[in-house]
């Protein structure tokens, strides 16, 4: 079992200007499982992985806690995701999703 502490922190203002633009793991995550992968979603066991994971994040109140093999699946996703702009909290999300004990 893994865990992934939810948090929101914000974007840099060099990239929002005066602007606070919150960084929200939880939209985050949701966003990296969304992602479909380089060939759509063709396999049926790879869309219900991430659905199962969906489940628990609709589900997690400040934590997501998830089996070794579903944060395998979060972690792939995560690497394979394209990112439009370059932020420390993307960094930090990235770390903590690879990081996750």
């Amino acid at each position: 079992m893994k865990t992934l502490t939810l948090k929101t922190t914000a974007f840099n203002k060099r990239i929002t200007g005066d602007e606070t633009v919150e960084f929200n793991y939880k939209n985050h995550v949701e966003t990296c499982i969304q992602n479909p992968p380089e060939k759509g979603f063709n396999d049926l066991e790879e869309m219900r992985k991430r659905t199962k994971i969906l489940d628990k994040l609709e589900k997690a109140n400040g934590s997501l806690k998830l089996e070794d093999a579903e944060a395998d699946t979060l972690q792939a996703c995560a690497k394979e995701m394209v990112w439009k702009i370059l932020d420390p909290a993307i960094v930090t999300f990235l770390d903590d999703v690879n990081g996750m004990k």
